[in-house]
């Protein structure tokens, strides 16, 4: 059994670049676990323990679907938490409405059901994890990082393949490895 998800890789651009080093170091008398940049990504799907026979079986209905999609373009915009401001335990950068997104991600969803694979019920709300929580020294920091960021254009991405993972947890971190990559047209 392997741990995995279904992703669009992120390569931060300069502005997301220097925005996350502003908020790593204002951040940095508290404690954060802060994403690793170079690992960031929109998860499509969240598979969980996965057996070898449905890897295969998830790899070619990627296979079929990614041929059918066209590349298209999101625009990460925003900064936000999950919980609330208040009780804020993951700081995340938002990801415009993007239509084709959505629709990447329901044909997916579809797909998987029509494999019998379960995954997580809840609503699309496509983001990148920048950081989770764990204790804030001051709050007036995120409320500054909130007023700066809120409604920051971070960078255009442009979504050329979609990457199955293999999600290794480690004490130091999780590891992803690309299962496969798929291109769209």
């Amino acid at each position: 059994m392997k741990r995995t998800f279904i992703a669009i890789k992120v390569e931060a651009g300069d502005e997301t670049s220097g925005a996350f080093g502003i908020m790593k170091d204002s951040l940095k008398d508290s404690s954060v676990r802060w994403a690793d940049i170079y690992k960031m990504h929109v998860t499509l799907a969240f598979l969980g323990d996965t057996s070898e026979d449905t890897i295969k079986e998830v790899s070619n209905m990627l296979r079929q679907i990614c041929a059918k999609v066209n590349r298209f373009e999101f625009r990460i915009s925003g900064l936000g938490f999950f919980r609330s401001l208040n009780d804020a335990r993951v700081i995340w950068a938002g990801i415009e409405n993007s239509e084709k997104l959505s629709d990447l991600f329901s044909i997916i969803k579809s797909g998987l059901d029509g494999l019998g694979v379960d995954t997580e019920e809840r609503e699309f709300r496509p983001h990148l994890t920048l950081g989770r929580l764990k204790r804030i020294k001051n709050k007036h920091t995120l409320e500054e990082l909130f007023s700066r960021y809120g409604d920051y254009k971070f960078q255009d991405v442009n979504v050329a393949e979609v990457i199955y993972y293999e999600s290794i947890l480690q004490p130091s971190g999780s590891v992803y490895l690309p299962i496969k990559t798929f291109r769209l047209s």
